[in-house]
C-alpha cells in the first residue's frame, strides 16, 4: 500500500513537472513572438521615418531647385529689359511677365515657409516616435521582468489568468500606438500633399513662361535685327558726315556756340535777361566779341568762350595703332593748353566791368576734358 502511494506521488510529480515545462515554453516562445514583433515595429518606424525623410530633401532639393531657375530668369530677364527699352511694343509684356515672376518668387518664399515647417512638425513626430519607441521597449522590459519574476509562481499555481490579462495588455497597447502612429503618418501626408501640388503647378508657370521668354526674345532679335540692317548704314553715313563737318573749324565753333546756348537754356536762363551773345567790344587791339556773357544780379557780368578742339581727339579714336593714339590726344592736350592760354591773354575782363578777373572757357563734351586730363592733369590747375 505504501509503495503504491509512493507510486502515485513519484508520477504525480513527474507529470506536475512536465506540465510546468510546457508551461514555461509556451511562455517563453510568448515572450520571444512579442519581442519579434516589438523589434518588427521598431524597424518598421524607423523604414517609413527615413522614406519621409527622403521625401522632404527631395521636396526641399526641388525648392532650391526652382528658386536657382528663378534666379536664372530674373538674370536673363534683366538683360533682356536692357534691350526691351528700343521696342516699346514689347515693353508691357516684359513688364507683365517681370510681375509673374515676382508673384512666383513670393509663391515660392511662402512653400519655402511651409517646408521649413514641416520639416520642424516632422522632427517633432521623428521625436515623438522615438519616444513610442522608447516606451514599447520599456513595456517589453518591464513585461519580460515580470513574466521571469511571476514564472514560478505561474508553475505553481497554474494561474493562466495573469498571462492572458498581461497579453491583452500588450496587445490594447500596441494597437494603441500603431493607430496613433498611422494618424500621425497620415497627418504628415495631408501636409505634404498640398506643397508637391504646389511645387508642382509652379514648375508649369515657369515653363509656361520660359516658353513666353522665348518667343519674345525671338520677335525682340528680330526687330533688333532689323533695327540694325534698316538704320546701321544710314547711321554710319550721318556719323561721317558729322565727323567730316566736325573738322571744319567754322561748323566747329558754330557746334559749340550751339551746346553753350543749349546748357545754359537747359539751367533756366533767358536771352537778354540772364545772358547775351556775340556782344562785342572795341578796345586797342581791335573788336572782341566773347560766345557768352551771363549777368549776375548787382550788374555783374561773366564772361564765357566756347571751344572745341576735335581734330586731333577725333584722329585719335578713328586710328588703331595705340602709339599714334597716344600722340593725337597729347597733341588734343596741348590744343586745349593753347586755347586756354589765348583766351586768357584777351583779357575779358578788363573790357566788360565789373566781372572777375577770370574767364569760362567751355568745351561742348566732358570727354573731350577728360581725354585731355589724363594725358595732361595739370589742366585744372593751369586753369
Amino acid at each position: 500500500m505504501i509503495w503504491e502511494n509512493l507510486l502515485y506521488l513519484i508520477v504525480g510529480v513527474m507529470l506536475g513537472l512536465f506540465v510546468a515545462g510546457l508551461i514555461a515554453r509556451s511562455m517563453i516562445q510568448r515572450q520571444h513572438d512579442i519581442s519579434e514583433a516589438l523589434r518588427e515595429g521598431k524597424q518598421a518606424s524607423a523604414a517609413q521615418m527615413d522614406s519621409l525623410q527622403r521625401e522632404i530633401s527631395a521636396l526641399r532639393q526641388q525648392a532650391q531647385e526652382q528658386q536657382e531657375i528663378l534666379r536664372h530668369e530674373s538674370e536673363h530677364r534683366a538683360g533682356a529689359e536692357a534691350e526691351s527699352r528700343r521696342i516699346p511694343a514689347l515693353e508691357n509684356a516684359l513688364v507683365a511677365e517681370r510681375n509673374h515672376a515676382a508673384c512666383l518668387q513670393t509663391e515660392l518664399a511662402a512653400l519655402q515657409g511651409q517646408l521649413a515647417e514641416l520639416g520642424e512638425r516632422l522632427e517633432q513626430e521623428r521625436l515623438r516616435g522615438n519616444e513610442k519607441l522608447a516606451l514599447l521597449e520599456d513595456a517589453r522590459q518591464r513585461l519580460g521582468d515580470a513574466f521571469q519574476s511571476l514564472s514560478a509562481e505561474a508553475l505553481r499555481r497554474n494561474n493562466q489568468s495573469f498571462l492572458e490579462l498581461a497579453r491583452e495588455n500588450l496587445e490594447r497597447f500596441q494597437e494603441n500606438a500603431k493607430t496613433d502612429w498611422e494618424g500621425r503618418q497620415k497627418a504628415v501626408g495631408q501636409l505634404v500633399e498640398p506643397i508637391r501640388e504646389s511645387l508642382e503647378k509652379v514648375g508649369t508657370r515657369i515653363d509656361a513662361m520660359e516658353k513666353t521668354r522665348v518667343d519674345a526674345y525671338s520677335a525682340l532679335n528680330e526687330q533688333i535685327r532689323g533695327l540694325v540692317q534698316d538704320h546701321l548704314p544710314r547711321l554710319h553715313q550721318e556719323t561721317a558726315a558729322l565727323v567730316k563737318a566736325l573738322r571744319q573749324p567754322a561748323a566747329r565753333g558754330r557746334w559749340g556756340e550751339m551746346q553753350l546756348k543749349r546748357v545754359v537754356e537747359m539751367a533756366g536762363m533767358l536771352a537778354y535777361c540772364d545772358f547775351t551773345e556775340q556782344e562785342s567790344v572795341t578796345t586797342d587791339n581791335g573788336q572782341q566779341r566773347p560766345d557768352l556773357v551771363v549777368r549776375l544780379p548787382g550788374g555783374k557780368r561773366i564772361v564765357v568762350d566756347a571751344k572745341a578742339p576735335l581734330n586731333a581727339y577725333l584722329e585719335a579714336m578713328e586710328t588703331d595703332d595705340e602709339q599714334k593714339r597716344a600722340h593725337f590726344l597729347h597733341k588734343h592736350a596741348s590744343e586745349l593748353r593753347t586755347h586756354m592760354t589765348q583766351l586768357s591773354k584777351k583779357s575779358y575782363w578788363e573790357q566788360f566791368q565789373p566781372t572777375p578777373e577770370f574767364v569760362v572757357l567751355f568745351v561742348p563734351g566732358e570727354v573731350f576734358f577728360s581725354a585731355a586730363l589724363q594725358e595732361d592733369p595739370s589742366l585744372i590747375e593751369y586753369g
